[in-house]
């Protein structure tokens, strides 16, 4: 039952088994959602040890056999019966995970033990590419997230507090499917936008203010991380400077990263920009990071992760710029996937000049939204020629015209996606 994958740490490490206890590894791995107890793994084996709270869970879910531990039949001692079935001497086990109070017991009562492994993140490495479903739940989770931000837009105004403001954005995340939070909800406004996870408070959104809101939820399992900036009232001219320099360094990084880049060179993209703007020092976290089944997973866009990008990972991009005045965030979800670039974002600001399902390109007039514009279609053609699953970029779209000069030809066009970032005033 062991996946090919496993089969090729063995033989690369020397593992004869494997202990596994990170919750997100074994659900991973063997189906269970519970995420109490062990995942054993060998050439023979294929086992998920849990208690009796989970056991009947664990049966329906689990691809592998399950064995009851309790107080008269404890991990260990199964444990030890697998290895002398196996004859395993050399076990692979999560040191990013397990307590060192739990690895100095197993170490004590299992001296059949010869060498510990320390598998540092290879399990976590085999969750990096996604499968179609994988994308398809994580898009999910995505789309519940875009839908409680516009939800909360209508709601949000000067005198409601960041700590009612975040209840709110978490109730509308759930009543639209949301099993759980992916973290705790920020929301962070004024002169609190500088911390980057800051703890909602009593204080107020102010007129000028600018709200960061972090948020996701988790829908089958799988995690959605978003991050958005509102002004409350009008965005000052140095407020809409910053937005814009965060927003380019975000562009650059979305048009820059391809298959075959390291992890480090995807951070550099977005900083450059950021730091070419004199923020440099006010953009102290990575660009950003894989998403899954936990909300903070492999790779990570940060300048010591020399991970190469490959198709079918999920990645965040989300710059910042904070300091005491003014502060924001921005969030983009990227699937790199059979060479298409997926990118999902807040649609409302188009929703007048496109619609996602039309079936004819056809002139929509003009909309007031002014920024950017990426439209994905499926079939027919694009600026005279360029093929199916093509991502245009229309820049000031207040003058944007399907028929127009900036984007030419478009026939037969299935739309499967509008999206658009701008400051969003409430």
């Amino acid at each position: 039952m062991i996946t090919e994958s496993i089969q090729q740490m063995f033989a690369r490490t020397g593992a004869q088994a494997l202990f596994i206890t990170d919750p997100h590894n074994m659900r991973y791995l063997s189906g269970f959602r519970g995420g109490q107890g062990m995942v054993y793994i060998s050439s023979k084996h294929s086992v998920l040890i849990t208690d009796s709270r989970f056991t009947e869970a664990a049966r329906r879910e689990s691809r592998f056999e399950v064995i009851e531990e309790d107080h008269a039949h404890k991990r260990t001692k199964i444990l030890r019966g697998l290895l002398a079935e196996d004859g395993a001497e050399i076990v692979g086990y999560e040191d990013k995970f397990m307590h060192c109070y739990e690895f100095s017991r197993l170490q004590n009562a299992l001296p059949e033990i010869q060498q510990w492994l320390p598998l540092e993140e290879q399990i976590d490495g085999l969750r990096r590419i996604k499968t179609e479903k994988e994308m398809e739940l994580i898009s999910h989770a995505t789309k519940i997230g875009d839908e409680a931000f516009r939800a909360l837009l209508e709601q949000i105004h000067p005198g409601m507090t960041e700590r009612e403001a975040a209840a709110r954005m978490d109730y509308e995340l759930k009543i639209r499917g949301a099993g759980s939070l992916s973290f705790d909800t920020i929301m962070a406004s004024g002169t609190n936008g500088s911390m980057p996870h800051a703890i909602p408070t009593d204080k107020a959104f102010e007129k000028g203010d600018f709200v960061i809101m972090d948020f996701g939820c988790i829908y089958e399992g799988y995690c959605s991380d978003i991050t958005r900036t509102v002004a409350i009232g009008e965005a000052s001219p140095r407020q809409k400077e910053l937005y814009q320099i965060v927003y380019d360094a975000q562009q650059k990084a979305l048009d820059g990263i391809r298959p075959g880049m390291t992890a480090h060179d995807c951070d550099a993209l977005g900083r450059e920009v950021i730091e070419a703007a004199g923020y440099g020092k006010n953009f102290g976290h990575m660009l950003g990071h894989g998403v899954g089944l936990y909300y903070h997973e492999s790779p990570m866009l940060c300048p010591s992760d020399s991970t190469v990008i490959e198709e079918g990972m999920v990645i965040t991009v989300e710059p910042g710029s904070y300091d005491l005045r003014s502060a924001l965030h921005i969030y983009s979800n990227t699937m790199l996937a059979l060479n298409r670039v997926t990118l999902t974002r807040h649609k409302d600001a188009v929703a007048n000049m496109l619609r996602v399902g039309d079936d004819t390109a056809a002139d929509k007039g003009t909309t007031g939204y002014n920024g950017y514009v990426n439209v994905t279609v499926e079939g027919g053609t694009l600026n005279g020629g360029a093929t199916s699953n093509t991502v245009i970029k229309v820049t000031h779209a207040s003058n944007f015209r399907m028929s127009g000069t900036e984007v030419t030809n478009v026939k037969n066009a299935h739309i499967m996606e509008v999206a658009a970032v701008d400051v969003f005033t409430v």
